[in-house]
């Protein structure tokens, strides 16, 4: 995946981010600062409070519904 729109640096809670240092695709869910390297590609609007207790590595699948 390449960054092809402007970079996103107001960051939220439920932003799903494409972090282009890392090529990864990063879920913020909580309270953080903001990083000039993200484009935002979608939120969560549903509950957060399931990532709090995930180690930091996870393997998920992301569809689009």
């Amino acid at each position: 995946m390449t960054e092809t729109g402007p970079y996103y640096t107001d960051v939220q809670p439920g932003d799903i981010v494409y972090y282009n240092p890392l090529d990864s695709i990063t879920i913020i869910y909580e309270q953080t600062s903001s990083v000039p390297t993200l484009t935002k590609m979608g939120e969560i609007t549903s509950d957060l409070s399931v990532f709090e207790n995930l180690p930091n590595d996870v393997d998920m699948r992301i569809e689009l519904g």
